[in-house]
């Protein structure tokens, strides 16, 4: 690995073996990447729970 980047293809496999979306871990390192405000960082990251937790044939 090239200093301290990470491939957005090794992210994904991360946030796979450690069992969380890579949008949780975008909003933990600055919610600012997910919205312009805070509020819309939180609503982006609750709609997204929301949405993972719909039924495959649902989706």
């Amino acid at each position: 690995m090239n200093g301290d980047r990470v491939t957005a293809g090794r992210m994904i496999h991360l946030c796979e073996l450690l069992g969380f979306m890579p949008i949780d871990m975008l909003f933990e390192a600055g919610p600012a990447s997910v919205g312009k405000t805070q509020e819309e960082a939180d609503d982006r990251r609750t709609l997204t729970k929301l949405i993972e937790r719909l039924p495959q044939d649902t989706m």
